[in-house]
């Protein structure tokens, strides 16, 4: 319990992301200031690139098209990508998030925003791979066996604080609401982690194969 406590104060301090709290959609406050507080996160994402990732132009038409079920004004939709621009942060900043990053290989085909947003995309992916604290594993389109069916989620895990070991944090992601676990599902999340690195392409591989996506695909 104190170490569910000691994580909770480290991650109701004042932040940034305090000035958009009435912009962005519930609970991600709270995801914000633990990723702000994280030393090393792992996502799995299986439909569009995390947001870590996203250029500005793919982060709008990403947020842009939740209007279809929720609909927001062209400011509060604004305010929602500077937001995510902002969270980007983490991963120059000293010491940077350690980031570690399994995309299914159908996100990068998508044609989220059309060929110009993904070149553009695809291009600062491939910037961003190339630093020490980024790693990304392609889960490719021809997995051999069953496919791993499980949701997108995040698994923060953090430094000591408090002289206390901090559990990681279980982060699931819905239109309405985002939720943390950190009870014995976060031990489940680990074992599909496991599994999804085990399926997924090298670093090196990974980035061969969005090379030769922004060539063939998105190239002009």
């Amino acid at each position: 319990m104190g170490e569910i406590l000691a994580l909770a104060h480290a991650a109701t301090q004042p932040g940034w992301w305090l000035d958009f709290r009435h912009d962005i959609v519930q609970g991600l406050g709270d995801y914000i200031a633990y990723e702000d507080g994280a030393q090393h996160i792992r996502i799995y994402q299986n439909f569009v690139l995390p947001g870590l990732l996203q250029t500005r132009a793919y982060a709008h038409h990403v947020i842009h098209s939740i209007s279809a079920i929720s609909p927001d004004s062209p400011r509060v939709t604004e305010r929602r990508v500077e937001a995510r621009m902002r969270r980007q942060d983490v991963l120059s900043r000293r010491p940077p998030l350690e980031l570690s990053a399994m995309i299914d290989e159908s996100a990068l085909m998508r044609g989220i925003g059309g060929a110009d947003v993904m070149k553009e995309q695809l291009e600062r992916l491939v910037e961003l791979m190339r630093l020490p604290n980024v790693t990304i594993g392609l889960i490719p389109l021809e997995t051999a066996g069953e496919p791993i069916m499980v949701e997108s989620f995040t698994l923060m895990s953090f430094s000591a604080a408090y002289d206390a070991e901090l559990p990681d944090v279980l982060f699931l992601e819905s239109i309405s609401a985002t939720e943390f676990r950190d009870d014995s599902t976060t031990h489940l999340y680990r074992l599909a982690w496991e599994s999804l690195a085990t399926a997924a392409l090298t670093p090196d591989e990974s980035l061969d194969r969005v090379l030769r996506i922004a060539r063939d695909r998105w190239g002009r």
